[in-house]
Protein backbone atom coordinates (compact mmCIF):
# COMPACT_ATOMS: atom_id res chain seq x y z
CA UNK A 1 0.00 0.00 0.00
CA UNK A 2 2.42 1.92 0.65
CA UNK A 3 4.92 1.43 -2.44
CA UNK A 4 1.12 2.70 -4.14
CA UNK A 5 0.81 5.97 -2.61
CA UNK A 6 4.69 6.35 -2.87
CA UNK A 7 5.07 5.75 -6.53
CA UNK A 8 1.68 7.57 -6.82
CA UNK A 9 3.01 10.69 -5.12
CA UNK A 10 6.19 10.72 -7.03
CA UNK A 11 4.39 10.61 -10.43
CA UNK A 12 2.02 13.68 -9.26
CA UNK A 13 5.50 15.57 -8.22
CA UNK A 14 6.59 14.92 -11.38
CA UNK A 15 4.02 16.00 -13.92
CA UNK A 16 3.89 18.94 -11.68
CA UNK A 17 7.33 20.32 -11.77
CA UNK A 18 7.31 19.37 -16.04
CA UNK A 19 4.12 21.36 -16.10
CA UNK A 20 5.49 24.10 -14.15
CA UNK A 21 8.98 24.04 -15.79
CA UNK A 22 7.94 23.22 -19.43
CA UNK A 23 4.43 25.03 -20.19
CA UNK A 24 5.99 28.73 -20.32
CA UNK A 25 8.37 27.79 -22.62
CA UNK A 26 5.77 25.54 -24.68
CA UNK A 27 3.06 28.43 -24.64
CA UNK A 28 6.10 31.13 -25.47
CA UNK A 29 7.13 28.89 -28.53
CA UNK A 30 3.20 28.65 -29.60
CA UNK A 31 3.08 32.56 -29.43
CA UNK A 32 6.17 32.93 -31.71
CA UNK A 33 4.57 30.34 -34.03
CA UNK A 34 1.62 32.03 -33.93
CA UNK A 35 2.52 35.99 -34.76
CA UNK A 36 4.57 34.45 -37.03
CA UNK A 37 1.68 33.14 -39.14
CA UNK A 38 -0.48 36.18 -38.37
CA UNK A 39 2.63 38.63 -40.08
CA UNK A 40 2.52 35.87 -43.26
CA UNK A 41 -1.11 36.17 -43.38
CA UNK A 42 -0.89 39.77 -43.11
CA UNK A 43 1.85 40.25 -45.87
CA UNK A 44 -0.01 37.82 -48.41
CA UNK A 45 -2.80 40.42 -47.80
CA UNK A 46 -1.00 43.38 -48.18
CA UNK A 47 0.71 41.50 -51.17
CA UNK A 48 -2.97 40.92 -52.82
CA UNK A 49 -3.81 44.52 -51.80
CA UNK A 50 -0.49 45.58 -53.90
CA UNK A 51 -1.71 43.86 -56.85
CA UNK A 52 -5.20 45.23 -56.85
CA UNK A 53 -3.90 48.87 -56.76
CA UNK A 54 -1.87 48.01 -59.99
CA UNK A 55 -4.63 46.98 -61.62
CA UNK A 56 -6.16 50.24 -60.78
CA UNK A 57 -3.33 52.05 -61.62
CA UNK A 58 -3.00 50.12 -64.81
CA UNK A 59 -6.23 51.76 -65.91
CA UNK A 60 -5.55 55.53 -64.89
CA UNK A 61 -3.60 56.11 -68.26
CA UNK A 62 -6.87 56.86 -70.25
CA UNK A 63 -6.52 60.59 -71.43
CA UNK A 64 -9.44 62.47 -70.80
CA UNK A 65 -10.43 66.58 -71.77
CA UNK A 66 -12.96 66.83 -68.68
CA UNK A 67 -10.87 68.68 -65.60
CA UNK A 68 -13.26 67.70 -63.17
CA UNK A 69 -12.65 63.83 -64.33
CA UNK A 70 -8.74 64.41 -64.44
CA UNK A 71 -8.95 66.06 -60.78
CA UNK A 72 -10.61 63.41 -59.28
CA UNK A 73 -7.99 60.39 -61.14
CA UNK A 74 -5.43 62.88 -59.52
CA UNK A 75 -7.03 62.74 -56.61
CA UNK A 76 -7.33 58.99 -56.75
CA UNK A 77 -3.80 58.86 -57.65
CA UNK A 78 -2.60 60.13 -54.73
CA UNK A 79 -4.72 58.30 -52.53
CA UNK A 80 -3.41 54.94 -54.07
CA UNK A 81 0.27 56.13 -53.45
CA UNK A 82 -0.37 57.20 -49.83
CA UNK A 83 -1.68 53.52 -49.59
CA UNK A 84 1.57 52.13 -50.99
CA UNK A 85 3.17 54.30 -48.63
CA UNK A 86 1.70 52.28 -45.84
CA UNK A 87 1.69 49.18 -47.10
CA UNK A 88 5.39 49.94 -47.49
CA UNK A 89 5.96 50.70 -43.97
CA UNK A 90 4.18 47.57 -43.15
CA UNK A 91 5.69 45.04 -44.64
CA UNK A 92 8.99 46.16 -43.11
CA UNK A 93 7.92 45.75 -40.11
CA UNK A 94 6.21 42.03 -40.67
CA UNK A 95 8.58 40.46 -43.33
CA UNK A 96 11.41 40.13 -40.72
CA UNK A 97 9.09 37.82 -38.31
CA UNK A 98 9.18 35.16 -41.13
CA UNK A 99 11.25 35.87 -44.01
CA UNK A 100 14.14 33.42 -42.53
CA UNK A 101 12.09 30.62 -42.69
CA UNK A 102 10.81 31.38 -46.53
CA UNK A 103 12.70 29.78 -49.33
CA UNK A 104 15.91 31.94 -50.58
CA UNK A 105 14.19 32.45 -54.08
CA UNK A 106 10.67 33.58 -52.18
CA UNK A 107 13.11 35.80 -49.53
CA UNK A 108 14.65 37.68 -52.10
CA UNK A 109 11.40 38.17 -54.86
CA UNK A 110 9.87 39.32 -51.12
CA UNK A 111 12.61 42.00 -51.09
CA UNK A 112 12.13 42.75 -54.40
CA UNK A 113 8.57 43.01 -54.13
CA UNK A 114 9.46 45.67 -51.15
CA UNK A 115 11.63 47.52 -53.37
CA UNK A 116 8.98 47.92 -55.97
CA UNK A 117 6.72 48.94 -53.65
CA UNK A 118 8.82 51.50 -52.01
CA UNK A 119 9.78 53.01 -55.32
CA UNK A 120 6.01 53.39 -56.87
CA UNK A 121 5.02 54.59 -53.86
CA UNK A 122 7.60 57.38 -53.93
CA UNK A 123 7.67 57.79 -58.02
CA UNK A 124 5.89 61.02 -59.18
CA UNK A 125 4.84 58.82 -62.39
CA UNK A 126 2.31 55.67 -61.05
CA UNK A 127 1.49 54.32 -65.15
CA UNK A 128 0.28 51.06 -66.77
CA UNK A 129 4.03 49.93 -66.79
CA UNK A 130 4.47 50.62 -63.24
CA UNK A 131 1.43 49.26 -62.96
CA UNK A 132 2.29 45.55 -64.55
CA UNK A 133 5.33 45.75 -62.55
CA UNK A 134 4.29 45.99 -59.71
CA UNK A 135 1.34 43.03 -60.00
CA UNK A 136 3.87 40.54 -61.30
CA UNK A 137 6.39 40.75 -59.17
CA UNK A 138 4.29 40.66 -55.85
CA UNK A 139 1.63 38.41 -57.31
CA UNK A 140 3.59 34.93 -57.10
CA UNK A 141 5.17 36.24 -53.54
CA UNK A 142 1.15 36.57 -52.16
CA UNK A 143 0.39 33.18 -54.13
CA UNK A 144 2.93 31.98 -52.44
CA UNK A 145 2.48 33.06 -48.88
CA UNK A 146 -1.03 32.79 -48.79
CA UNK A 147 -0.94 28.99 -50.40
CA UNK A 148 -1.70 25.86 -47.70
CA UNK A 149 -1.39 23.20 -50.21
CA UNK A 150 1.71 21.30 -51.27
CA UNK A 151 0.37 21.90 -54.84
CA UNK A 152 -0.35 25.31 -54.79
CA UNK A 153 2.95 26.15 -52.85
CA UNK A 154 4.95 24.49 -55.41
CA UNK A 155 3.28 26.27 -58.31
CA UNK A 156 3.90 29.56 -56.89
CA UNK A 157 7.30 28.68 -55.92
CA UNK A 158 7.86 27.93 -59.20
CA UNK A 159 6.40 31.17 -60.83
CA UNK A 160 8.74 32.79 -58.19
CA UNK A 161 11.86 31.50 -59.23
CA UNK A 162 10.83 33.25 -63.01
CA UNK A 163 10.96 36.45 -61.82
CA UNK A 164 13.96 35.76 -59.74
CA UNK A 165 15.71 34.56 -62.91
CA UNK A 166 14.03 37.53 -65.30
CA UNK A 167 15.53 39.97 -62.79
CA UNK A 168 18.75 38.47 -62.69
CA UNK A 169 18.74 38.52 -66.80
CA UNK A 170 17.66 42.68 -66.57
CA UNK A 171 20.27 43.25 -64.35
CA UNK A 172 23.42 41.77 -66.38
Amino acid sequence: MTELLTTASVAAAVTLVIEYSAKPHLEARKERILERERSKRKTAQLLLEVSQIAGQLGRRDEITRDTEVRRKLAQHNTHLRERLVQISDDLVLLAPAFAVQLPEPVAKSLGLAMGHIKGAAQSSKLNAEVAAELAAVTGPVADYLASYRFISKVLALHRVRQISRAELQSAD
